[in-house]
């Protein structure tokens, strides 16, 4: 066992040893933002093609820059639907960082990446929905998947998570719109998800009453929920609210009459919900 350490001056140092290096400085990505149009993935004409955008990328401490527009061929489907990835490539051996199609297969599935410590090494930018009998690509068929990187606070939509996270690596989530963390072998919430929202109740002629409540955006797991019925009116005096049959993406606002009786008139009666998802 012996310590090794570079780069130091009359030392020789390789480029295994740089690589080692430099992607401890930043993460792998397109050195863009979200919603620019840095190495985006486009469907462009009537052709069975895509076009990749001009940009930068930066993968396992190599840069790479596509300085124009290229156009990128796409093979017709067989009888079954399929699913390519568009990828930025590194390839030490080649000295080359360039975007290549992965083919899919009859699978459904998008073929998986390469990624090796010293070889070669894929990100993905887009995938293509290959479709029987199409002639060409629409924008319609290309979902993004481009990692996006400029610090060590990452950038990424759930197609584009980095595949090997670090503990406590941090990130904005685009696709779920929350910062998220890799913890335990799995994404977790940076902070709690919290949505609220308030119900206008309209009933007469019974003891309770119950309706469903669809969350604004479905939760990653069962939230709790709680409620009040936010007025001070008689009507609402002798009533009470909980929430029921909860859901990740909805519940039922259950209200009744402490008392039984069924003689209160509601009219846009206002009960106020809170929910928290801690994961």
């Amino acid at each position: 066992m012996a310590w090794e350490s570079w780069p130091f001056d009359g030392q020789e140092t390789t480029e295994d040893q740089y690589r080692m290096l430099f992607r401890e400085f930043m993460n792998t990505g397109v050195l863009g933002t979200w919603g620019d149009n840095e190495l985006r993935v486009i469907a462009e004409g009537d052709r069975m093609g895509v076009t990749l955008l001009p940009g930068a990328i930066y993968i396992q401490g190599h840069y790479g820059r596509l300085t124009g527009r290229q156009q990128i061929d796409i093979a017709p489907a067989g009888v079954t639907e399929r699913r390519d990835r568009i990828v930025a490539r590194l390839d030490p051996a080649r000295n080359s960082i360039e975007a290549v199609v992965l083919q899919g297969d009859a699978s459904g599935e998008y073929p998986p990446l390469t990624e090796t410590e010293t070889g070669i090494f894929e990100t993905g930018l887009a995938g293509v929905v290959v479709r029987p009998g199409a002639t060409a690509i629409t924008s319609e068929d290309i979902a993004i998947h481009r990692a996006l990187t400029h610090t060590r606070v990452g950038l990424w939509a759930d197609s584009g998570r980095p595949n090997r996270p670090k503990r406590s690596q941090l990130g904005w989530n685009e696709t779920r719109d929350r910062w998220e963390y890799w913890h335990d072998q799995q994404w977790k919430l940076l902070a709690p998800d919290i949505q609220t929202g308030t119900e206008r109740l309209s009933f007469s002629g019974v003891s309770y009453y119950k309706q469903r409540v669809e969350f604004p955006e479905p939760f990653s797991g069962t939230p709790t929920v709680t409620t009040n019925i936010n007025t001070g009116a008689g009507y609402a005096a002798r009533w009470i609210s909980r929430a029921i049959n909860i859901g990740r993406s909805a519940f039922n606002l259950f209200v009744f009459a402490a008392d039984g009786r069924n003689d209160a008139t509601w009219d846009g009666g206002p009960v106020m919900w809170q929910a928290i998802y801690r994961p």
